[in-house]
């Protein structure tokens, strides 16, 4: 593989970038690139358009300084340990990517479809996704609002395990149809009244459905994938969590 650098309307296959390169205030236009290797390049207020990515290492890639993408597509790349600090993503498509470890701070998607992406442990901004369309598998991942702050988003296709939301008003979500998730409107209320379904159980089921309450105590509404919860939660836990949701046992 040889060093090179990015030009508009180039066509780049299996090629390693240099690891330390930076472009600053370029527009690049309807690049495709390809098994390649973009480990370490550095991006200051560039405009990608129409451009697409395909099975490519971005690790430790950085982009800064409203560096943005428009109808641009990755599919199968890997983005950990990237920087995409006030960033911008419009109109673009994931698919298959890793984003494990990403710094998103300040990154704003809108209009933009994310399809089996890996968000493990990261936590998501509400206030920076517009619009935007999930699909796959979503794991392990916090959507973190501040005063309740509106998150519209369309989870039609996705599949929830230990997806949280934080201080956000999911009410203009539209929420998994797969089977097994359920829309919690009132969190508070159910937990507020959760001593009327408690009083009866074992006082070690009890103590531990208390415990779990307590972490949701701080969301306003959630959403419910029964088939996770029964994975990672004892029987009798499951099935009073259920209860105090008022789910109907599956």
């Amino acid at each position: 593989m040889i060093d090179l650098k990015l030009t508009s309307n180039g066509k780049f296959d299996n090629l390693k970038f240099p690891e330390i390169q930076e472009y600053k205030g370029e527009q690049f236009f309807e690049i495709s690139i390809i098994d390649c290797d973009l480990n370490g390049p550095i991006f200051f207020d560039c405009k990608f358009n129409n451009c697409v990515f395909s099975n490519c290492n971005f690790s430790n890639a950085r982009f800064f300084s409203d560096t943005t993408f428009a109808h641009c597509r990755f599919e199968k790349c890997d983005f950990r340990s990237v920087g995409m600090q006030n960033s911008g993503f419009d109109t673009c498509t994931f698919e298959k990517c890793d984003m494990r470890g990403t710094n998103l701070d300040n990154a704003k998607w809108r209009l933009s479809e994310i399809k089996n992406c890996n968000f493990r442990d990261i936590s998501l901004h509400s206030w920076n996704w517009i619009d935007c369309k999930f699909s796959g598998i979503l794991r392990d991942v916090k959507f973190i609002g501040k005063n309740n702050s509106k998150l519209k988003l369309d989870f039609s296709k996705s599949k929830f395990d230990c997806v949280e939301f934080f201080d956000c008003d999911i009410s203009e979500c539209i929420p998994p149809e797969a089977k097994n998730h359920y829309f919690i409107n009132d969190v508070l209320g159910k937990i507020k009244n959760s001593d009327s379904v408690l009083d009866n159980k074992n006082p070690n089921v009890k103590k531990i459905v208390q415990c779990r309450l307590n972490g949701l105590s701080g969301m306003r509404k959630y959403i419910f994938n029964v088939e996770s919860l029964r994975k990672v939660e004892d029987e009798e836990v499951a099935d009073a969590l259920m209860e105090v949701f008022s789910i109907k046992s599956v």
